[in-house]
């Protein structure tokens, strides 16, 4: 699983969470080590490395769930 960074917007500490690529989307309010504060930033590392297989299982998925009608009673 890939390690996504972190910010704390409260204190500044920096830090990496490992999520798939799925949580790391969904993740609003990662909770700060140092402070335990949850005003956090994701940060975006341009030479981080992507698997790019795990991104299009992923996307696979998603493309599955769209055939699912949530609006049916």
């Amino acid at each position: 699983m890939p390690k996504f960074e972190f910010m704390c917007l409260s204190c500044g500490h920096t830090f990496e969470l490992t999520l798939t690529v799925r949580e790391a989307e969904d993740i609003l309010d990662a909770e700060c080590p140092a402070c335990g504060g949850t005003d956090t930033s994701r940060t975006y590392d341009e030479d981080a490395d992507v698997d790019e297989a795990e991104l299009e299982e992923e996307k696979d998925d998603d493309e599955s769930l769209g055939d699912i009608n949530l609006d049916e009673e």
